[in-house]
């Protein structure tokens, strides 16, 4: 007995190949016999299919269709033992473990045998052009080369019988048309009755069923695949990893147990190396990783490239098709420019993605609770200095350097960059290098710090301008007071780790840990100057703050924008100069009406903001006595610039005058500094308004030019001015166009 059975089992498939041709040739033998019986109800005649003819018209008004022939009940039986003998092979093929395309397929999106069929009938013509003839033919129809809805179900109730529900298996909600695994063939838009609507199978779906690599080109734009980078991970995401590989290998562990779909959120500063993480999960389970960017998949449904709700659907069912695991990027942009429904979202993912990683920056929770799905949280830090820099030590291990070990150091203090925006940062620096020298492309510190520069400005989105300082302590004109000031705040900088850690100060100060400077006087005495020079003398980056991008008229926008610029700040230990600082820190008044309300809220908030921030912050002002009473409490230097008097004009003169610029005899500077009481900022602009009137002369900067620079700035000012203080005294008067330095 057993050896019969044995005798009698159905052999396998070997592949989805051998699977596929076995089904195609069911279905030839199913069109055979609707052929068969299309052909007996009515003899085709030229050109049938174009018009409809009276029999035709009859034959569907009556009630009794018509009985089966002798050949048509061997068609039957034919098809009927072809059918029998594919479901004991495919049966035989799944308890051995091959793989079979079609059925895999059905077991993803849980489809019915009727919605397998459909799929075999669409994939048909895909492989065979035949067989849009026959389609064609059977629905009396040239133009018709698709399947229809009601030509899928007559071929269904070939393997079974198929009641009248069978027409919903392609509504909108049914996984067919729901994963877009078919589309409607035709224009869109059209009114058609549902049975009548022909269907397209997907390109990505012909290739999965006919196991092709292949991407779904709707979708390629705004995806890239990720694959782990050769790097250790620090030991807290490291903890991470080990955490989530337990947990998704308990849940295949159990059997009986339904496993839950895993949703991994990532928030927080360090929030860019949740992508570490998830590359490193994804290769110790073997799977692959999709990086999914909703900001540009938003903008695409805004300029009608994709559906931002189908783009994802799509993204999602590539997931499944691979597998694959997502990682979304750009959620928070994702979520306040594009008014995402996270909701949507969320309820697609907790359906068919059963590993997904979200880098946000806020924490936050699901909006829905569902036993089906787990929802963990992870808040990431910044790498604290130590790890930053091993992360940079492994970096430049791998890259052609000069750079040594104090200048990584100094590196790692000076930007607090996370393990990702290294990566990152360290590409723009090979970049730069290799465009310099393409044969020996040697990465130096000046091209990471450069690198580092331009990563950095990514956190201000144009809120913030970053400066290049350039001047020194000699391009200051100030009171030696003054200057001592300027000098004890480097001083002050230079020695907070040794204050605050090594003396324990840090310990009793729980907020207001930065160092904030006031500096008032009127426009154009050095405040922006001095801010230069103290970023110069500490080898940081001084970002001035752009009020006017700042400040927005809507709800809780201003302060998502000094959000978005005191993080920047903080990542690369840069210097915040407001410019103007009265428009934003100005006093808090009296609370009348909604507006006030909401401007008082800013000013609390930027209030809380600057205490929590560790750098420095330079207010410059010119009217100090509108900055807030709490924000004068918290100022640790204020330094008033003074009007520079006749002495610092002349040096202010004499500063702005290049070495090579040809100067005629005539030009009195002393003259200049003690006619014009003009601060240093204008100054700067007569004199190189003056260069230009001269190069247009074709000679050397002169007294006329000067004072017709002179002329035009007062005039811009809005400053009112007599002729006879343009009048040159008659020593003057004449000047001879020889250059000369002596005047300076």
């Amino acid at each position: 007995m057993r050896a019969t059975k044995r005798a009698t089992k159905a052999a396998s498939f070997r592949d989805s190949r051998e699977y596929l041709a076995a089904e195609l040739d069911w279905l030839d033998r199913a069109l055979s016999l609707l052929l068969h019986l299309f052909h007996r109800r009515e003899a085709k005649t030229e050109g049938q299919g174009l018009f409809l003819s009276q029999k035709e018209a009859e034959r569907l008004l009556s009630q009794n269709p018509p009985a089966d022939e002798p050949d048509a009940e061997a068609l039957r039986a034919s098809l009927d033992r072809s059918r029998r003998e594919i479901v004991s092979r495919r049966k035989a093929s799944l308890e051995e473990g091959v793989y079979l395309s079609l059925p895999h397929l059905a077991h993803l999106f849980h489809l019915s045998p009727v919605e397998e069929t459909a799929l075999l009938v669409s994939l048909a013509p895909e492989l065979d052009p035949k067989y849009a003839k026959l389609y064609a033919y059977l629905q009396d129809d040239l133009t018709r080369k698709f399947p229809s809805v009601d030509l899928i179900l007559t071929i269904a109730r070939l393997q079974g019988a198929v009641g009248p529900q069978g027409r919903f298996f392609f509504s909108a909600q049914a996984p067919l048309l729901r994963w877009h695994l078919l589309h409607p063939a035709g224009e869109a838009g059209l009114p058609i009755p549902r049975l009548n609507q022909g269907l397209v199978l997907d390109e990505r779906i012909v290739a999965f069923l006919l196991e092709i690599a292949q991407f779904d080109a709707k979708v390629l734009p705004y995806v890239q695949p990720l694959r782990r980078k050769e790097r250790a991970l620090p030991s807290p995401a490291a903890e991470v990893v080990s955490q989530l590989q337990g947990l998704i290998t308990s849940q295949f562990q159990q059997q009986n147990a339904p496993r839950r779909k895993v949703l991994a959120y990532f928030y927080g500063p360090g929030a860019p190396d949740g992508r570490g993480i998830a590359e490193q999960l994804c290769e110790t389970l073997k799977i692959h990783l999709i990086e999914v960017d909703l900001a540009a998949l938003h903008q695409a449904g805004l300029a009608g490239a994709l559906p931002f709700a189908e783009g994802l659907r799509r993204i999602v069912r590539e997931a499944l098709l691979q597998p694959a695991a997502l990682y979304l990027s750009g959620f928070e942009k994702w979520r306040e420019e594009g008014k995402g429904d996270i909701s949507v979202m969320e309820s697609l993912l907790r359906e068919a993605s059963w590993l997904t990683f979200i880098e946000g920056t806020e924490p936050r929770v699901p909006g829905a609770i569902s036993e089906e799905s787990l929802f963990l949280p992870f808040a990431l830090s910044l790498p604290d200095a130590h790890r930053r820099i091993e992360g940079w030590r492994g970096l430049i291990d791998r890259a052609p350097t000069t750079i040594g070990k104090e200048e990584i150091e100094s590196l790692s203090l000076r930007y607090r960059l996370t393990l990702r925006e290294m990566e990152e940062a360290m590409c723009l620096a090979r970049d730069r290098a290799t465009l310099r020298s393409p044969a020996q492309a040697e990465v130096t510190c000046d091209d990471l710090l450069w690198a580092c520069r331009e990563r950095s400005q990514v956190h201000f989105g144009g809120l913030a301008r970053s400066m290049t300082p350039r001047a020194s302590w000699e391009d200051l004109v100030l009171p030696n007071p003054l200057l001592q000031q300027l000098r004890e705040i480097v001083s002050q900088v230079r020695h907070r780790p040794q204050v605050l850690h090594d003396w324990g100060f840090e310990k009793k100060l729980l907020l207001g840990k930065g160092i904030y400077i006031l500096f008032m006087g009127p426009s154009g005495t050095g405040k922006t100057l001095a801010a230069e020079v103290l970023a110069q003398m500490l080898g940081r980056d001084l970002l001035k703050v752009d009020l006017s991008a700042v400040v927005s008229k809507y709800i809780g926008e201003t302060e998502k924008n000094l959000q978005r610029i005191f993080s920047g700040a903080e990542r690369s230990d840069a210097i915040l100069l407001f410019d103007e600082a009265d428009a934003l820190f100005g006093k808090r008044s009296e609370v009348k009406d909604a507006h006030d309300r909401y401007a008082n809220i800013e000013v609390n908030y930027l209030l809380q903001r600057l205490e929590e921030y560790e750098g420095i912050v330079i207010l410059a002002t010119n009217f100090a006595q509108n900055i807030d009473d709490a924000f004068s409490r918290r100022i640790q230097m204020s330094i008033e610039f003074p009007f520079p008097n006749e002495a610092s004009r002349l040096e202010i003169w004499k500063k702005h005058l290049p070495k090579e610029a040809p100067l005629a005899e005539g030009v009195d500077l002393e003259y200049l500094a003690g006619q014009f009481k003009i601060a240093g900022g204008n100054i700067r602009n007569i004199v190189l308004n003056a260069a230009f009137l001269a190069a247009e002369a074709g000679g050397p900067i002169q007294m006329v030019h000067l004072l017709q620079a002179i002329r035009r700035e007062y005039e811009k000012m809005g400053k009112l001015f007599s002729e006879s203080e343009f009048t040159l005294p008659p020593a003057l008067a004449t000047e001879r166009a020889v250059p000369k330095r002596s005047a300076r």
